[in-house]
């Protein structure tokens, strides 16, 4: 399997380690490309030049970069020799596809970002976000000589198909929950009060500022909750000065960005993961990963969030920026250990069923499978 990561503690970077771990507990061989410098594990092989390309160079795409990057993945595959290729990062797809398909290896592609150009105008301004729906253009071209995609939900293989790409050739699989051996750690959030979690990467789209505008009337109806937030982003100091404006500095704690495996720990000791944004989430991996350590969910009804999050059962979802609507539902759990012990108990229960290890696991080795009977490979397949 060659994945190729483009971003450090990322959603696509955390699912897709999870990935490599589990097949290779299982006995399959796996290599990792990576445009960043590899990190201190013989499975990754990094391939990044002499000067790291800058990241926004690689997000908003570049013609002599997925050129000289092409070079760089076709030798990688001469030298490990795949039965598949399976690209996790679109930023750098076309480069990877290229490459696989001069040397007739079969290519499988996890898409895990949104591919409608209105995505793109939520999340960024003037030019950046008119140089993203360019590079979006070239993503999707790339998409078609793909053997087999992979979605990361119903939702963004409807987005897909809206973008032309073959319906028949788009698998949604779920992204893999933690595991044990990720979390053993432990945390405390301190006190008797009920301690909501947010993690995520502090920009306009991901809500953040709604959730900080709903704690003003959280804290005003109930005395003992407080906030945690976990992540960096442009925007920490002026929710921080929100906050201290709200006469919240004592109720929000702002953490800054940490490793997943140190976040993991603060999922076990919360008791209500909100997750508030405002763009649609592809998945939602912060939903997944509350529900695995049986922790009630409050979310934005958005993207693919209701896939993961059943409203009413193992959460409450709400519409986007809505700050009302948003403290109406933390309250609720707040105000209500019962209901938040039972969303919790279902949500462990559908990650051990919807999101099963196993099942999804095999999920993948069937799509690699199908991408290799397709290029003619299949009588000699392995997997």
């Amino acid at each position: 399997m060659t994945s190729l990561l483009g971003r450090e503690y990322g959603g696509a970077e955390i699912s897709t380690g999870l990935l490599l771990d589990r097949l290779a507990d299982d006995g399959h061989w796996v290599r990792a490309l990576t445009t960043r410098k590899a990190r201190s594990d013989p499975r990754l092989v990094s391939v990044s030049f002499p000067v790291e390309v800058p990241k926004r160079v690689l997000t908003v795409g570049n013609g002599s970069v997925d050129f000289l990057l092409a070079r760089k993945v076709r030798r990688q595959l001469e030298i490990f020799k795949p039965d598949v290729a399976h690209v996790q990062d679109t930023y750098i797809l076309p480069a990877a596809v290229a490459a696989a398909k001069q040397l007739h290896v079969p290519v499988v592609v996890t898409v895990r970002n949104n591919v409608l150009d209105s995505a793109w105008d939520m999340m960024f301004g003037f030019p950046f976000a008119g140089m993203l729906k360019r590079r979006n253009k070239t993503i999707i071209a790339a998409l078609h000589g793909a053997d087999r995609v992979i979605s990361v939900s119903r939702y963004i293989k409807g987005e897909l198909v809206t973008r032309g790409v073959d319906a028949e050739k788009i698998v949604p699989i779920y992204n893999l929950p933690p595991t044990v051996k990720n979390a053993d750690a432990q945390a405390t959030l301190g006190g008797g009060a009920v301690h909501l979690f947010a993690p995520g990467f502090l920009a306009g789209f991901k809500g953040f500022r709604p959730l900080i505008l709903a704690m003003k009337r959280v804290c005003a109806s109930c005395a003992d909750v407080d906030l945690t937030i976990v992540g960096g982003g442009p925007q920490r100091k002026t929710l921080q000065k929100l906050s201290s404006e709200l006469g919240l500095s004592g109720k929000v704690r702002f953490v800054g960005k940490v490793p997943f495996a140190d976040v993991l720990p603060l999922y076990a000791a919360c008791d209500v993961v909100v997750f508030p944004s405002i763009y649609p989430e592809p998945l939602g991996r912060v939903t997944l990963d509350a529900m695995y350590f049986g922790k009630p969910v409050v979310a934005s009804r958005v993207g693919g969030i209701p896939e993961v999050v059943t409203d009413q059962e193992t959460g409450i979802l709400v519409p986007p920026d809505n700050p009302e609507a948003l403290a109406n539902a933390i309250i609720t759990l707040a105000e209500n250990p019962d209901l938040r012990a039972s969303m919790g108990r279902k949500g462990k229960e559908a990650v051990h069923e919807k999101f099963n290890p196993e099942k999804i696991v095999g999920q993948h080795l069937q799509v690699y499978r199908d991408a290799m009977m397709d290029c003619g490979c299949g009588s000699e397949c392995q997997i």
